[in-house]
């Protein structure tokens, strides 16, 4: 059974166009839901909130609402059908869907525009410093400072909004890094190819060969740097196509709530399952897609391989595939090289060197190498504050600090032994009143509902029992 309102508070379109609240001038303020962060997963959330009656907060790092977006490199777009990333009760401009890719600047644009046109209460440039939480009173106190000074939330739900697995950079080990002389920056870091050619690079590494590695590569190319893509590992490639098919995520583009409803109203891993299906079928039909791209030395893994599940990908890895919209072209007509099968593991005056003893030279290096933050218990202290709060154990029954909080957080990402994803928008095991939230647009327009119906149900005392009945994996 699908639970998509309560008997107390339906969703009310018409309390979205309420005023929001005036927090300028105030210290000190008490809200229902404090939401960290500010991205869409925040706003629809705080949208589908306030569409029930329930008054939510967000304090946003960034100093615009849609920065999140704004503030990554420049040729970033989404690799897959504009219907698919609608926010609650607003969609994306006719002109913006398929075939077009929503750009940065796109998605930036409609994040502003849907907070500005639902008067959402958000606070940007907002840096946590403390937070607290009273297990007698089940309340929460956030101390934060902004650039009007220091704010002090006091909630009766607290959500984390920070995205999961985007916000602190992987590098992976490597030796003699004071010897290079060139330039060498994480994706993170990476704005355009241009600031790179101004540093006097005319030849760049891209270390990665995920979406963001051929997007640099691409930029690369076009700004007319060589570049050369260090694939450590076979990597699974799928063409935009796939993606696109009415059959696969095109369902979107005939009607948003149909296909919400088609994908997921059944457990994750199954759909997943099915997916994986669906796409070794259309690889079945031209087996021969990247036989060019095999020859230049690219190891493709594609859809009919079993290690070629786009689910397993998003869920369990949190990527490392490329949804192919042009990039794979590039090496496979020799405009850009490949070097392949190897890891790096120390670096060169002028350069990279692998695992097989080889160098390669180059002005630039571009580590396309992901994120560390994919457990929100490995980074949960340092959102709430960091250790400045110290709570003895003896205090423990009275407040809890960072460090006690994200002991009592489950583990996200990955599935769950129902085939559920783990950690995310559901309640915690061991800890009352905070969510975490996270994944991609399609799971922040669907779950935002979720849980705006757990939290009102809670505020007004009808939210049954958890389900703890989960049985152990074997």
């Amino acid at each position: 059974m699908l639970l998509e309102s309560l008997d107390v508070q339906h969703e009310d379109e018409r309390l979205l166009h309420s005023p929001r609240r005036q927090l300028d001038g105030i210290i000190t303020f008490d809200t229902n839901v404090f939401i960290i962060g500010g991205g869409n997963g925040a706003v629809a959330l705080a949208a589908r909130l306030k569409a029930l009656g329930v008054e939510s907060v967000m304090a946003e790092r960034n100093a615009r609402p849609g920065d999140n977006w704004a503030l990554r490199y420049d040729c970033m777009r989404f690799h897959i059908p504009t219907s698919f990333c609608d926010l609650p009760y607003m969609g994306y401009d006719k002109e913006l869907q398929t075939p077009h890719l929503l750009t940065r600047d796109e998605l930036a644009s409609h994040l502003r525009r849907y907070v500005e046109t639902f008067n959402l209460n958000i606070i940007t440039s907002a840096q946590i410093q403390s937070t607290r939480y009273y297990p007698s009173t089940n309340l929460w106190e956030v101390e934060f400072k902004t650039p009007a000074g220091q704010l002090t939330a006091r909630a009766k739900h607290l959500v984390l909004a920070t995205g999961i697995g985007s916000q602190v950079p992987y590098l992976p080990p490597m030796e003699d890094s004071q010897l290079y002389h060139g330039v060498s920056i994480h994706s993170a870091q990476y704005q355009n190819a241009r600031q790179l050619a101004e540093k006097g690079a005319k030849s760049v590494l891209i270390v990665g060969a995920a979406n963001t590695g051929f997007d640099v590569l691409e930029d690369c190319h076009a700004a007319g740097l060589q570049p050369t893509m260090v694939v450590r590992s076979p990597t699974y490639i799928l063409p935009v196509e796939y993606i696109c098919d009415k059959r696969s995520l095109g369902a979107y583009d005939m009607g948003v709530e149909a296909a919400d409803r088609l994908f997921l109203t059944i457990p994750s891993c199954v759909d997943g399952q099915l997916n994986r299906g669906l796409l070794a079928q259309f690889a079945a039909q031209e087996p021969h897609r990247y036989d060019a791209l095999a020859a230049v030395g690219f190891p493709v893994i594609d859809s009919r391989d079993p290690d070629g599940a786009l689910m397993h990908n998003l869920l369990e890895r949190t990527g490392g595939h490329y949804v192919d919209i042009g990039g794979t072209q590039l090496l496979a007509e020799g405009k850009a090289s490949v070097k392949a099968g190897v890891e790096p593991v120390a670096y060169t005056e002028t350069g990279l060197r692998f695992s097989d003893g080889s160098s390669v030279d180059a002005d630039a290096v571009v580590w396309c190498t992901g994120f560390a933050d994919t457990d929100v218990r490995d980074t949960a202290i340092r959102i709430l504050g960091g250790d400045s709060l110290q709570v003895t154990d003896n205090e423990t029954t009275q407040v809890l600090g960072p460090r006690q909080i994200a002991a009592r957080l489950d583990g996200t990402w990955g599935f769950d032994v129902e085939g559920e994803i783990r950690g995310m928008w559901k309640r915690q095991s061991r800890l009352d009143h905070f969510w975490v939230i996270g994944g991609y647009t399609q799971l922040h327009r669907w779950h935002s509902r979720t849980l705006a119906l757990q939290i009102k149900a809670s505020l007004e005392g009808i939210l049954p029992s958890a389900y703890r009945d989960t049985p152990s994996a074997v």
